[in-house]
């Protein structure tokens, strides 16, 4: 796993850990580098899950030909997580244990 320079993951919470777990095991089956580009930082919109530590976004340029087979393939390794397929990069949230701990 590779951080993005000024990107920050400090603060994310422990139930997205499986699924930068499951993101290194889908990268290294694709013999790519899963790089965060952001965590915590950036700009998003207003609500998003990247500002209470229930989001990463994870790079795509490495891919080329091989973007829709990892984006499925983390589909699958992801139960649980919303993953997105966006424009420059994949989006990852953990939706349900943020509705759990914050909606009470």
């Amino acid at each position: 796993m590779q951080i993005k320079s000024g990107a920050t993951i400090v603060n994310l919470n422990p139930s997205m850990r499986p699924a930068l777990i499951g993101c290194q095991k889908v990268f290294n089956k694709h013999d790519t580098n899963f790089v965060i580009t952001c965590g915590l930082d950036g700009a998003h919109s207003a609500g998003s899950l990247h500002y209470y530590g229930f989001a990463i976004d994870v790079r795509t340029r490495d891919l080329g030909n091989k973007l829709q087979d990892c984006y499925q393939d983390l589909l699958n390794e992801l139960p649980g997580f919303d993953v997105v397929l966006e424009r420059n990069h994949i989006h990852i949230e953990n939706e349900i244990a943020f509705k759990e701990q914050w909606c009470k």
